[in-house]
């Protein structure tokens, strides 16, 4: 009887140990990720250098940046307000960040709109990044990707969205 309860333990060990191994196996995904060939999509990265060309030397310009590096939630919500708010904009990103130059102070943030921004998925997200944009008084400037964006007309926006100088 004896030997029977020490089999047991240690097969129930045993087991123990099998199903924490698996587990462990399945929550580390670190081998599930490829490198992208490049940071932004064509169309990004041809309105990116527009973009460059347009801005004066006042200002840098980051590229897809996550909405929650930008703005962040009210720091007097409660907790699960706080943590609803957080994840409605985790996984969300600017196109592209206008920031001051010397200071990185963020001056805007800039929407380069393809066709799917047409789409009902797509336009529920442009209406609640607009919104909180607006609400927390940050410049969003959009631009149709269609179009052919030459720098002048890119800065002249640029200009009289931010009423400043280049």
């Amino acid at each position: 009887m004896e030997l029977l309860l020490i089999l047991f333990v240690i097969f129930l060990a045993a087991s123990c140990i099998y199903v924490l191994m698996q587990r462990k196996e399945k929550d580390d995904c670190s081998t599930n990720y490829v490198l992208r060939e490049t940071l932004l999509s064509p169309a990004e990265r041809s309105f990116f250098d527009t973009l460059k060309h347009s801005a004066s030397e006042h200002y840098e310009i980051f590229g897809k940046v996550r909405i929650a590096d930008v703005l962040m939630p009210k720091i007097n919500l409660d907790h699960n307000s706080w943590r609803l708010s957080f994840r409605k904009i985790s996984s969300k990103h600017f196109d592209y960040v206008l920031c001051n130059k010397q200071t990185l102070e963020i001056v805007a943030v800039i929407a380069l709109e393809d066709k799917s921004h047409g789409l009902r998925k797509t336009t529920d997200r442009d209406i609640f990044v607009q919104n909180i944009c607006r609400n927390s008084g940050l410049p969003l400037i959009c631009f149709d990707a269609k179009t052919d964006n030459q720098i002048q007309s890119v800065r002249d926006k640029l200009l009289s969205s931010l009423n400043s100088t280049f």
